[in-house]
């Protein structure tokens, strides 16, 4: 999950699904957390008393230790990127802020997160100005002891409107973690204060915990389409897989 939009789902520790997803409900267009202690058959509305009340707003949950799980959610209307702990009763405190995530009026901001079930640390990699000179693609790690973020790298400097969509995969025998996004060609596309209209796939990786990263590799796929959005499977110890498909079609 992340941006863009889709449902988010999740499986504690100690078994209960969680759920988030955005739509009207009671007439009023809004987002909701659910949770299942029965295998899906019965839920239960835990939504947040404050930070839920735009459905314009996008979000993903994750597993933590000890049954807790995070909801991270990008604030379009404050431009921020924030994050709170469920601990399997209440939500823990008040939204902590993970880094400014500008929003553009017309494209939605592009992050994704990836649990290393190693560590129990997490990965999220985010384009903070979509659309704009000044956006950067960077990576930030939540320390799942300490419960806190930090920002570890900028991966891509002034990336402006060239990359789009973007995914965290996290390798988990080696703990390497991959970020795969959609980026138009610098040379050939229009200049970079407007988001281009064809792009292709490229990845770079990370096996020191997000703070350097590997220069980018060739096209996965060919720069030929809109590719706006990108997702993966996020870790897994066998496979590592990416999908992506144009926003626009």
């Amino acid at each position: 999950s992340g941006s863009d939009g889709a449902p988010s789902i999740t499986k504690a520790t100690s078994g209960e699904l969680y759920t988030w997803f955005a739509g009207t409900f009671a007439a009023i267009a809004t987002n909701k957390v659910w949770t299942s202690a029965d295998a899906g058959t019965n839920w239960t509305d835990i939504t947040p008393a404050t930070g839920c009340d735009d459905d314009n707003d996008f979000s993903q949950l994750l597993a933590l230790s000890d049954g807790d799980v995070i909801l991270i959610r990008q604030d379009i209307t404050a431009n921020s990127l924030q994050s709170i702990v469920y601990d399997g009763a209440s939500w823990g405190g008040s939204w902590s802020n993970i880094d400014t995530i500008t929003e553009n009026a017309i494209y939605d901001q592009s992050w994704s997160a990836a649990l290393n079930p190693g560590t129990t640390n997490i990965y999220l990699v985010a384009q903070t100005y979509q659309g704009n000179a000044a956006g950067d693609l960077k990576a930030y790690e939540f320390n799942n002891v300490t419960r806190a973020w930090t920002t570890v790298a900028t991966i891509v400097d002034d990336t402006g409107a060239n990359i789009a969509g973007v995914a965290t995969l996290i390798d988990e025998n080696t703990e390497t973690i991959y970020a795969v996004y959609s980026r138009a060609d610098f040379d050939v596309d229009v200049a970079n204060t407007t988001l281009p209209p064809k792009m292709g796939i490229y990845w770079r990786n990370s096996i020191d915990g997000g703070t350097n990263w590997s220069a980018e590799s060739s096209a996965v796929e060919p720069y030929q389409c809109w590719w706006r959005v990108v997702r993966g499977n996020m870790a897994n110890n066998e496979r590592l897989y990416a999908m992506w498909y144009d926003g626009e079609a």
